[in-house]
């Protein structure tokens, strides 16, 4: 373990201030004997564990560019630089990739690492000059259930208004995705809709479900359907993931559920990646992240089993 090494001096990046916030935690929850050499740096001043001991130091992708670019100097006594999540290609990676790149053409001692499930390897060993092949790491670690809006009238056991509503659903997403057009409101509540109803079906009590979405405006209308729910003996206990909440507030998302509640995570893709939620065994994903509102199939990942935290 590249921590073990009592030398090492580690700056790790993440692409959000949520993911580095828990992975920081994660770290001093799990390794106790360096708690007190974990630090975390974020924008707007945020510093936290900091001290003389530190040689571990979490930092999100837009306050390391600003930090590289002006503290170079920081990094001589640096020995490895860990960009997760390299393949979001935003403009703040790509000019993170660049102020990295002439780094190395500097200091010859510290060690670069790109990780990223769907990274494309080739090109980042083109640009970086490596000749060694990439390191893949990684299988399935639990088997995980995939369900589509087809699938969803035998599971759900529909009316049939209801598994009309669904087949409705199913081509106007077709449409869409034709006409290259973006969902009216009227049809963003449908989807909104069928959301809150597969969560009521699948999800039991103390644990969770994660419904990502496309921005605010569907949080803030899931979140006024739950709150006019009253199900006796069952508490919804509603928590968004949005670049426009409070912090602390999305950092609910990590409280371990209660007797007779249900946790609903609703976020957008600033939850897509670098997050273990603890106690989330369901996954609803309306399709409407993935580019720019043009909507895929309204997908059910079931039963998926995260880690421990």
């Amino acid at each position: 373990m590249l921590l073990e090494d009592k030398n090492a001096r580690v700056v790790i990046c993440q692409p959000r201030r949520i993911a580095a916030k828990s992975l920081a935690d994660r770290i001093r929850l799990v390794e106790p004997s360096i708690k007190d050499e974990v630090a975390l740096r974020m924008g707007h001043g945020v510093r936290e564990g900091e001290n003389k001991n530190t040689r571990v130091w979490f930092m999100t992708a837009g306050y390391l560019v600003r930090f590289l670019a002006v503290n170079s100097k920081f990094f001589d006594n640096i020995t490895h630089l860990i960009i997760d999540e390299v393949h979001e290609r935003s403009a703040e990676t790509d000019l993170l990739c660049l102020l990295a790149k002439r780094l190395l053409s500097k200091n010859k001692s510290i060690r670069l690492i790109l990780m990223s499930a769907t990274v494309a390897a080739d090109m980042y060993a083109q640009y970086f000059d490596m000749n060694q092949p990439p390191i893949f790491v990684g299988a399935r670690c639990h088997d995980i259930k995939e369900y589509y809006i087809e699938d969803l009238d035998k599971l759900l056991n529909l009316s049939n208004r209801e598994a009309l509503s669904v087949h409705d659903i199913g081509e106007k997403c077709q449409a869409l995705i034709k006409s290259n057009s973006a969902p009216n409101s009227h049809y963003m509540e449908k989807i909104n809709d069928l959301a809150i109803q597969v969560v009521l079906s699948v999800v039991n009590e103390r644990s969770s479900a994660l419904i990502f979405v496309p921005g605010i405006s569907s949080i803030v209308s899931i979140f006024e359907k739950l709150e006019r729910l009253v199900i006796p003996g069952i508490k919804y206990k509603c928590v968004a993931i949005h670049s426009d909440i409070p912090f602390d507030d999305q950092m609910m998302a990590f409280d371990p559920v209660k007797a007779g509640e249900i946790k609903i995570i609703v976020a957008t893709n600033a939850a897509e990646s670098s997050l273990t939620l603890p106690d989330v065994d369901h996954v609803i994903c309306t399709g409407e992240i993935l580019s720019s509102f043009i909507l895929s199939l309204f997908v059910l990942i079931s039963h998926l089993i995260v880690c421990p935290s």
